[in-house]
């Protein structure tokens, strides 16, 4: 089933963009730390398996350390980023295109949610998670998901700004 996938949610950006007194995942959004929001959106949608990706040394690495409880498969959002889209579509997308990864993409920009088969994190020597995904593209591996819309972010004032504004409606 399409739920027992786990979410990996890369919780790395330490807020100096935004000016941040704290992790970007855990700054105060309506009330509540941004990430609970984003796990809040998957198990809306009946995911349950949360991994909390953290470290030093990039987000493929930080994702390779905690590969050991991600399964065959698995979904990635990033900790300041939330796409709010029909994750069972998108899930079934990716079954069907039978390609080994899946990426949301508004405007042809990575809108913060992606999955990946578990062996793909060993395809390139780099730590960066956007040097495989690239990697993959590049190897026909990758299905392209056009999101719906933008994604809410957190990751500088501005955009926090508009976060918190697009919570409080």
């Amino acid at each position: 089933p399409v739920t027992r996938l786990p979410l990996a949610i890369l919780c790395g950006g330490n807020g100096t963009r935004a000016n941040l007194p704290v992790n970007k995942c855990f700054v105060d959004v309506a009330g509540k730390p941004f990430i609970l929001h984003i796990m809040e959106h998957f198990e809306e949608q009946g995911f349950t398996t949360f991994v909390l990706c953290r470290g030093t040394g990039g987000t493929l690495k930080a994702l390779r350390d905690a590969s050991g409880q991600l399964g065959e498969k698995f979904l990635v959002a990033y900790g300041d980023t939330l796409l709010r889209l029909d994750l069972r579509h998108f899930v079934s997308e990716w079954q069907r295109s039978r390609r080994s990864a899946i990426v949301a993409e508004y405007d042809g920009v990575d809108a913060g949610v992606s999955g990946y088969a578990t062996w793909m994190l060993d395809l390139v020597d780099s730590d960066d998670l956007a040097a495989m995904r690239n990697e993959a593209i590049s190897r026909y591996m990758v299905h392209q998901y056009k999101a719906p819309e933008k994604w809410i972010e957190v990751g500088t004032p501005e955009a926090l700004a508009e976060a918190r504004s697009w919570f409080q409606r």
